[in-house]
């Protein structure tokens, strides 16, 4: 028998030996037929990985990777190279299922490693493809991982954004780093299945402070089983929004949106619930724009209201065709407080906004028309005198913003719509919308 050194010495050379022989194997193709490949698992942090071998300068290996619409995935390639094997310099590359290049880079991770950040908008196969910059050939640990539950979290969202995601199994969790401002009353929204959000049933969605601590969650608080947290924060700093499935009992994607604003457009949805996102979306849209507050109303016949409470329906109304809907305001604050609405209702017929999703213009009408039920109307215009000869909006500031737009420092007023039906006559703007009444 050897002595222990001796072994010891043994075993280091068979070592080396396979691996110089592995050297001269290609390890994983150029090509679709590849046999890399690299399996994503584990909750709540899913991640995978496998070790490979750049032998030469013209040598690349494909890593067939599964990935699934929605997602923000994060690939990296590190060095594993020694002496022996040669010090790489790798490059990474991302590839559809048909080899067209999608995403590259060289040297974005540490030192000389490659990282990259990609969304799939589509579920389905990819590749990641390692090679060596140059000339440089050896081992190299290439990884694809998952938005992690963690505060080194690499998903992130400002105020007045929105983000999409997918939780690939029961129990997974993704974290979103987001700045927040003491003072400001964020909204916070996660949507699944019950507002087209996503395919996640029953959202549930935690505010976390820097350290990871848990500051406050909901579920079921948004439409249907959908998440809404409304939270002021006391410091600002970084905070985590962390998405998850109540019960930690499914998968499925989602859409995590933030609103930072003192503005707050309360929505009561009913009717067909695949239709209420579109509402909660507009009313995002609208909080983020308006920048200033508005004097609470204590009591009114809808109760108390802190800026505006919209009731908003989709329903049968009288089939295609014929009254696409109506949204107007219906409660007015006092002349002391300002006279602008805080209540108001938004109807729509069933049958023609099928028609308008089918056309991709449904945003756009209940954003426009919950514009009506804030007060852009000719009905508020008139108390303020702020219309003359029935199609000329005077408002000054509104005006001054025109005369920049139109570079005519000259003009008087802005011009209102006086064709269309109650819905567009008396508006700014040329979209007709003549059916709502």
């Amino acid at each position: 028998m050897l002595p222990r050194r001796g072994r010891v010495r043994k075993q280091r050379d068979r070592l080396l030996s396979l691996t110089a022989r592995t050297a001269s194997v290609d390890d994983a193709t150029a090509t679709a037929a590849t046999t890399g490949r690299i399996g994503i698992a584990g909750v709540p942090n899913g991640a995978g990985s496998t070790a490979g071998l750049i032998n030469s300068d013209t040598d690349q290996d494909w890593q067939r990777i599964t990935l699934r619409a929605g997602e923000l995935y994060q690939f990296r390639v590190d060095s594993a190279s020694d002496a022996t094997s040669g010090i790489l310099d790798p490059t990474l590359a991302l590839r559809n299922s048909a080899g067209a290049q999608l995403a590259f880079d060289d040297d974005g991770g540490d030192g000389l490693n490659s990282l990259l950040q990609f969304r799939a908008t589509t579920t389905g196969t990819y590749y990641l493809d390692v090679g060596g910059f140059g000339s440089s050939t050896g081992a190299y640990v290439a990884q694809a991982r998952e938005v992690p539950a963690t505060t080194a979290t690499y998903s992130s969202l400002t105020p007045g954004g929105s983000t999409t995601g997918d939780l690939h199994a029961a129990g997974d969790h993704d974290w979103t780093a987001i700045p927040l401002t003491a003072g400001t009353a964020y909204t916070f929204d996660l949507r699944g299945s019950a507002t087209g959000g996503g395919t996640l049933v029953d959202p549930e969605l935690f505010l976390r402070n820097s350290a990871g601590t848990i500051l406050t969650s909901d579920d079921d608080g948004g439409d249907g089983l959908d998440s809404r947290i409304t939270f002021t924060l006391t410091a600002s700093g970084t905070y985590f929004l962390d998405a998850g499935e109540f019960g930690n009992n499914a998968a499925g994607s989602y859409t995590l949106r933030a609103a930072g604003t003192a503005f707050e457009v309360v929505i009561n949805y009913t009717g067909d619930p695949a239709f209420s996102g579109e509402f909660t979306d507009a009313a995002l849209r609208w909080e983020d724009a308006i920048t200033g507050d508005l004097p609470d109303v204590a009591t009114s016949p809808f109760g108390a209201v802190d800026d505006l409470e919209i009731e908003a329906s989709v329903v049968a109304i009288d089939g295609p065709g014929g009254t696409l809907g109506q949204a107007t305001w219906d409660g007015q604050r006092s002349a002391a407080d300002g006279r602008l609405p805080h209540h108001g209702f938004m109807q729509f017929d069933s049958a023609d906004v099928a028609n308008l999703v089918a056309q991709g213009t449904f945003d756009d009408v209940i954003l426009h028309e919950m514009g009506h039920v804030l007060g852009l109307s000719a009905s508020l215009w008139n108390q303020f005198g702020l219309v003359t000869n029935t199609t000329q909006y005077t408002g000054q500031s509104a005006l001054a913003e025109y005369r920049t737009l139109a570079n005519n420092p000259g003009l008087t007023f802005v011009r209102l719509e006086d064709a269309g039906g109650p819905g567009t006559a008396g508006h700014t703007g040329t979209r007709k919308s003549s059916t709502m009444s």
